[in-house]
């Protein structure tokens, strides 16, 4: 399941019709549209607006072991070549806290990348912003989402609509210019679904050597973690299977040096 979070209508509207989504109407706090792979919410303007809508939604609708969450809206660039253009968040920048918050992208993807800053009311001022994009919801969003999913899971793709000029922004503006992007955005999201099935990532011989592994490297709960993930990650990036660690079956541990130096070059090989 796509959980997918903007904050204006006319943000939505054209993932509404692509999805072909139906109007929750038992929902009386927010705008909930939904199918059966996917469920948009209309957030409304704000950090906290986000953050309260995408925990509200979350605890509603539940979540299953392949969904992810996604937040997708119009930002203000401070360069003007960035003007329609769509782009990957790999960082998220609370301007008020200066909380830094790091998205792990794991699927390989056709987008740029950039930074997004989230401020608490509409920018005008390049010299203001640290990243090279604006919006007004991205950290919450992120923060909440992050109560409920690992950082793979949560996805922030911004259209950069203006230059801090707000020049021409219109409901009709912006519909336009999401459904100009809407086969990029809705090739994007196929690909997520895809890699999210973690199911069928790992054959039931890939399972074994992982564990085996962690098993002979006596790793930590959190180690184990970190290597899964790894593993996860290297298989959806590389598109090739992780048969190749067996070959570090044969080293020796027997303290918390050695068993920390041999968990860095397991990892080495999976980066």
């Amino acid at each position: 399941m796509i959980f997918l979070f903007t904050a204006l209508y006319a943000e939505a509207y054209p993932f509404i019709n692509y999805f072909k989504l139906k109007r929750d109407l038992q929902n009386n706090y927010f705008q909930v549209f939904s199918n059966d792979e996917a469920l948009l919410t209309v957030t409304g303007v704000g950090k906290i607006n986000s953050a309260i809508a995408v925990a509200y939604t979350l605890g509603r609708y539940g979540i299953y072991r392949d969904s992810f969450a996604l937040n997708f809206g119009i930002a203000g660039s401070k360069f003007p070549q960035m003007k329609g253009h769509l782009y990957l968040i790999n960082k998220v920048i609370d301007s008020e806290t200066k909380k830094v918050f790091v998205p792990d992208v794991l699927v390989d993807h056709s987008f740029e990348e950039s930074d997004l800053e989230t401020f608490n009311h509409p920018v005008k001022d390049a010299y203001r912003m640290e990243a090279n994009l604006c919006d007004m919801e991205g950290s919450g969003f992120y923060q909440a989402a992050s109560k409920f999913f690992d950082a793979h899971q949560i996805y922030l793709l911004k259209l950069v609509s203006d230059s801090l000029d707000f020049e021409g922004i219109s409901r009709d503006f912006v519909i336009q210019l999401v459904e100009e992007k809407l086969k990029e955005i809705g090739e994007f999201i196929k690909m997520i679904k895809e890699s999210f099935k973690t199911e069928e990532v790992f054959s039931e011989e890939e399972k074994k050597i992982i564990k085996t592994l962690s098993d002979k490297l006596k790793l930590t709960a959190s180690q184990r973690q970190i290597l899964y993930k790894a593993c996860l990650h290297y298989k959806v990036r590389e598109n090739k299977g992780v048969d190749f660690l067996k070959g570090f079956f044969g080293m020796e541990v027997t303290n918390k040096k050695e068993r920390e130096k041999a968990f860095e070059e397991v990892l080495s090989h999976l980066r």
